[in-house]
């Protein structure tokens, strides 16, 4: 410090002074040559003492596939990709606590473009908005593409994060069945209700904000004024924004979360459907959305179902895209489109997927996110009647095999035979007794009556005197 200035000279290293989750944060060269009493961080070069970068944002461990957080730290890795990365103003409420590092017009409510970060050292919660990653951009792959932006908040006690995205996915299919996938869902979309909830005047007014960052950060300020200008004239749709938009898939609202067990970001709710390519669609449906992250690269799930008997499935893994829907025609023009299976995964193809892949995803989508585990039903302890057997409530997606099949009858089940009620009878027939030609010696039983005149059995005087007299017989030929 200098006579001759009133404020503090400064060359040296700072640290913020955090208590929270964040309290990492690393060592960042400051210098401050006295002009002004304002404290200023340059956080564009931010390094530490040994001239390493610093961080602030959300970051994927490439060695765990785990989201975490930086602020004004050192990545886990210098090479993990970034999943949010905060522009550089710095800003401290002392009030509050709450550290911000971001676009300070957006902070001041100036724009709607730029990454934000808040972080409060009391809660250890922190906020974002912007544009997120969630499939990393590659020059050289092209089979699916994700734009995103939005807004969320984390419990970093609890490592729980959360988003409210808009998302835009453009997977490289045949445009003959992206076109068939758009017309099947927009037909399937327009026999649902038009919304009627009505929401507060806060409430729309904050789903209006929300929408604008999301727009704002895809076609920056200038665009969002553009489309605003569409939208008071009638005729702007989230599709129409640009080339990219035009040939995706677009969520305008889709709320996110983050599981470490299963190192996936998964929908929770309803999905609100803007569009197909260039078919506006605008509505909400029912869905899962699932993006996991595995040494193989990205899984990307989207299941959309308007209605029960109206879905369609699309699944990438590993170079492999497959579609498939409830409606047949779709199905047929995926089919015609596709060379079918591969012997390896070495080059991207697209191929119809099978119905068992969409149940298998909905099961697991519940058992892992939504606790809903379709276990197979106990035995009760008490057993059904006899014939009898309880059927199984049906599932999205699940197949009735006591229906009859398409284009067949069922058969009526055959009458059961009515047990006569006639008193006559066949004659039963009559068994021969071969003991009648026994010789009564033989069983020392009585012989059978054979004659009326026989009726009389022997007395037991008789039958010791028969047996004397065989004895006698036996004597004399010894």
């Amino acid at each position: 410090m200098y006579a001759e200035s009133p404020y503090l000279v400064f060359d040296g290293f700072i640290r913020f002074d955090l208590k929270g989750a964040l309290n990492y944060s690393g060592w960042l060269k400051y210098n401050n040559d006295g002009e002004t009493k304002d404290v200023k961080i340059d956080l564009q070069n931010a390094v530490s003492d040994n001239g390493v970068p610093l961080s602030t944002g959300l970051h994927l461990d490439k060695r765990t596939y785990q989201l975490y957080t930086s602020f004004n730290s050192k990545k886990v890795a210098q090479t993990d990709p970034d999943f949010f990365v905060a522009d550089k103003a710095f800003e401290y409420n002392l009030d509050s606590n709450e550290f911000r590092i971001g676009n300070a017009e957006r902070f001041a409510g100036k724009t709607y473009e730029g990454n934000n970060i808040r972080y409060n050292d009391s809660t250890s919660m922190v906020y974002y908005q912007g544009k997120f990653t969630f499939i990393p951009f590659d020059e050289k792959n092209n089979n699916v593409r994700l734009i995103s932006t939005g807004e969320g908040f984390a419990d970093l006690n609890k490592t729980d994060y959360n988003f409210n995205t808009l998302l835009a996915f453009q997977f490289n299919l045949n445009s003959k069945i992206s076109s068939a996938l758009a017309l099947n869902m927009k037909n399937a979309c327009d026999v649902l209700p038009s919304d009627s909830t009505t929401f507060s005047t806060a409430k729309q007014t904050a789903d209006n904000e929300r929408l604008n960052g999301k727009i704002a950060g895809i076609v920056g300020q200038k665009g969002l004024d553009n489309y605003q200008t569409k939208l008071a004239l009638g005729y702007a749709n989230l599709n129409g924004l640009n080339s990219s938009m035009g040939k995706s898939i677009t969520f305008s609202t889709v709320n996110l979360k983050w599981s470490p067990a299963f190192k996936a970001f998964y929908s929770v709710g309803k999905l609100q459907l803007a569009g197909m390519q260039k078919t506006d669609i605008n509505k909400e449906i029912n869905g899962f959305i699932e993006i996991r992250k595995t040494s193989k690269g990205d899984v990307v799930n989207i299941y959309m179902e308007p209605t029960p008997d109206n879905w369609e499935f699309i699944t990438y893994s590993d170079n492999r895209l497959a579609c498939i829907s409830s409606d047949e025609s779709a199905n047929k023009v995926i089919r015609g489109a596709s060379k079918g299976e591969m012997p390896d995964r070495s080059k991207f193809y697209y191929v119809s997927a099978e119905l068992i892949e969409k149940q298998k995803f909905i099961i697991e989508f519940k058992a892992h996110y939504l606790n809903e585990a379709e276990n197979e039903t106990e035995q009760e302890e008490t057993q059904p009647e006899a014939g009898k057997e309880k059927k199984k409530e049906l599932q999205p997606g699940d197949i009735d095999v006591n229906e009859p099949e398409i284009g067949k009858e069922e058969k009526p089940a055959p009458a059961a035979t009515p047990t006569p009620t006639t008193t006559k009878s066949k004659k039963k027939k009559k068994e021969k007794n071969y003991d009648q030609y026994k010789l009564p010696d033989q069983n020392n039983e009585p012989a059978p009556d054979l004659k009326e005149d026989e009726k009389n059995a022997p007395t037991i005087e008789d039958q010791q005197q028969k047996q004397q007299d065989q004895q006698k017989l036996k004597d004399l030929f010894k």
